[in-house]
């Protein structure tokens, strides 16, 4: 019996040792680095197989400043995923349309920025944005309900374009109660 607790004494110290002797790697990066260098190692160090997703990565992002995007999203998508039109709306396309709006702003302080939802783009919001334009995201989208009840649209699964629901969340948003214009909505549902 003794012969075996030593043993297993001997094989214990070598694991242990193993361990203590094994160099973990670290990629230490710093609050300087800019974030799409940050979300491309968050990225590539992700052995999972699996592609993370632009809300994901912002966050990872915002968590590091003290605010819990999931947690925002959560309250947010109750009040946008109540209209059964808008069901299939994920986080990412909220992002977008958070993404356009800011984009948008920062046009029209410079007339050589693009707007744009591009992933890209999607990465490079700040918090500060993010919180300046999810509400009016959120209203954009209650909106497009709204919009597409008019249109005879009543289910996510009657949508001909799901993606357009993006650009025109967005579009409701920068128009506020001016789209309830009819000349406005008229063409709107045209473009649609």
């Amino acid at each position: 019996m003794a012969e075996r607790i030593n043993k297993w004494n001997e094989l214990t110290q070598k694991v242990i040792e193993r361990f203590r002797q094994y160099q973990i790697p670290i990629i230490h990066l710093r609050k300087e680095n800019p974030k799409e260098a940050v979300c491309q190692v968050f990225e590539k160090v992700n052995t999972g197989g699996v592609s993370l997703t632009a809300f994901e990565l912002l966050t990872a992002t915002y968590a590091a400043e003290d605010f819990n995007l999931r947690l925002d999203w959560n309250s947010r998508e109750r009040s946008i995923r109540n209209n059964k039109v808008l069901e299939s709306i994920e986080n990412t396309d909220f992002l977008q349309t958070v993404t356009l709006l800011a984009t948008y702003a920062r046009k029209r302080e410079n007339v050589d920025v693009a707007v744009s939802c591009k992933r890209k783009d999607v990465l490079r919001l700040s918090l500060i944005e993010y919180q300046t334009w999810a509400e009016q995201a959120t209203q954009g989208f209650e909106k497009v309900a709204k919009f597409l009840y008019a249109q005879r649209i009543f289910a996510a699964r009657d949508l001909p374009y799901r993606t357009q629901t993006v650009p025109l969340a967005a579009i409701f948003a920068v128009l506020g109660d001016r789209a309830d214009n009819d000349g406005i909505r008229t063409k709107l549902a045209q473009w649609y």
